[in-house]
């Protein structure tokens, strides 16, 4: 291990982030777990590796593609064309061998740099789904669903349009929070596995190889670390580099709960997925929708309506959306009008309610008290804040 990045402290620790240069403060119990897990201390930030994490996870952008091997039309998660996504039958078969892409390790070459070039050629799952998913193609991270539609991180739901991270439910429309290898073991390096051990690049080592060789790469990733074009440099602990991404930044939970602009985001080094070109024929703009559920005909169903912020916007917006019967039939049942913004639009829309995931000092605003807290609200929001005891006094 690297003594210059293996930090050892009984004491606190102040750190310069690597990206954003801000201070950053490693406390004691940090040290023990990472020396537990025999890993060097971070050199970025909290919410710098937090990002970082979040642009190698694309939840809710959905692209038109074809299985590599059997050529049928998917719904998958990546749009880059480079690496093949196969489709769940073709994935689970004998069609084809997960270990031909695979490759010897070049200790000439930086380990990020070979990786990369596997992640860009090894096949890939076209989505991450699994179970009985009945009638549910356009989702992504989704376990046995029936019935459900344009939504993320789902599991054992019927009936569920628009929504996120929404479990065991039935007939929801626009919820959240609602109550890439499989089965491997002592891999490295390695895309789009299944059932395999021992591998590294996607090739198969015996037991006691594979060790002796794992060992001499992190001493070689920590000799030759990556160093991106923003001059960070990545030696091995630190989590894969934002440009070795598949996804562009826009299409992550980074830009969920750290939204920029495209600007921004190249100025940072990061990827960014440019906007796909449209050519919806829209029958009707949103505006000219009828404003009461009562008065809308089942004709809406064959409408291509148009989204007002027509892709203008830093929400992939998807310029123009059809109402669906199932969602039509809630509308109803609901007595609520319909959406004058496309999905993308009205998911964004909900996230400027949400408070920024980062946590600040706060004194508690009740007259005489002064106990101190960290609170997700921001000394600039004009929402009064106590103290858990405060609170609970006031509404009890």
């Amino acid at each position: 291990m690297d003594s210059q990045n293996k930090i050892h402290s009984h004491s606190s620790v102040s750190m310069i982030c690597q990206n954003c240069k801000n201070d950053f403060t490693i406390e004691p119990d940090d040290f023990s777990f990472y020396e537990k897990i025999n890993v060097p201390s971070p050199t970025f930030c909290p919410e710098c590796r937090m990002i970082r994490r979040m642009v190698w996870r694309n939840v809710r952008s959905l692209n038109r593609r074809e299985c590599g091997l059997c050529h049928k039309v998917l719904i998958s998660m990546y749009s880059d064309k480079e690496a093949p996504v196969y489709c769940t039958e073709c994935w689970s078969s004998d069609k084809w061998d997960q270990f031909a892409t695979g490759v010897d390790y070049n200790f000439s070459e930086n380990f990020f740099i070979q990786f990369s070039r596997l992640l860009h050629k090894a096949p890939r799952f076209f989505n991450y789904r699994s179970g009985n998913l009945i009638n549910s193609d356009f989702t992504n991270y989704s376990v046995d669903n029936k019935n459900v539609y344009l939504s993320f991180s789902t599991i054992e739901n019927e009936e569920v349009m628009y929504s996120e991270t929404i479990d065991k439910s039935k007939n929801c429309l626009d919820c959240e929070y609602f109550v890439i290898g499989r089965n491997c073991s002592n891999c490295f390096g390695c895309v789009g596995l299944t059932n395999a051990k021992y591998c590294i690049l996607n090739k198969q080592y015996e037991k006691e190889e594979y060790f002796k060789m794992v060992e001499k790469i992190k001493n070689h990733i920590n000799e030759n670390p990556y160093i991106d074009t923003k001059g960070r440099v990545f030696k091995y602990g630190e989590f894969f580099p934002y440009n070795l991404s598949p996804f562009g930044y826009n299409e992550t939970n980074a830009h969920d709960f750290f939204m920029i602009s495209k600007e921004e985001a190249i100025s940072k080094g990061y990827n960014w997925k440019e906007k796909e070109k449209r050519d919806y024929n829209i029958t009707i703009k949103s505006n000219d929708l009828p404003d009461s559920i009562q008065e809308v005909k089942d004709e809406i169903l064959t409408e291509i309506i148009g989204c007002p912020n027509e892709g203008n916007c830093d929400f992939q917006c998807t310029t123009a959306y059809k109402i669906v019967a199932e969602e039509l039939n809630f509308y109803r049942q609901k007595n609520l009008p319909l959406p004058r913004y496309c999905p993308n639009c009205r998911h964004y829309n909900r996230l400027k309610y949400r408070n920024k995931m980062k946590l600040y000092h706060r004194t508690c605003m009740r007259e005489g008290c002064s106990n101190e807290f960290e609170t997700t609200y921001s000394i600039n929001n004009p929402e009064v804040v106590y103290c858990e005891k405060c609170y609970q006094n006031e509404v009890s």
